[in-house]
């Protein structure tokens, strides 16, 4: 929250960065995708938040607006067809996977996955 208190304002923006920075200055935390409980933390792996329970071990499926890209008219129709004919848990699979991958914090993922 002190975080927030330092913005001057409680935004209504994704909050990913701010607990993702915080976790890393700990030093018990480790940014691999792994579960985790430490006194009293439960940190669970993204993918329960992101992936179907159909497709992988995830308990609820985070759907998102995606309002801060610009699509160009001929990849979003593009997108469209793809996600008709791709089954939903694999689509969310390759979603996920190309996030990760162009994450500020791919890097130090790798070095601890």
């Amino acid at each position: 929250m002190d975080q927030y208190d330092a913005k001057g304002n409680f935004e209504l923006v994704p909050n990913n960065h701010i607990f993702t920075e915080y976790f890393l200055k700990q030093k018990w935390f480790q940014l691999n995708g792994r579960e985790k409980i430490h006194q009293g933390i439960h940190i669970y792996p993204k993918e329960y938040f992101e992936i179907p329970p159909i497709v992988g071990k995830g308990f609820s499926c985070h759907h998102i607006a995606n309002s801060w890209h610009d699509t160009q008219p001929i990849e979003g129709s593009i997108k469209k067809v793809a996600k008709r004919l791709i089954p939903y848990g694999i689509w969310r699979q390759m979603g996920a996977k190309k996030a990760l991958q162009m994450s500020d914090y791919y890097e130090i993922y790798k070095k601890y996955r």
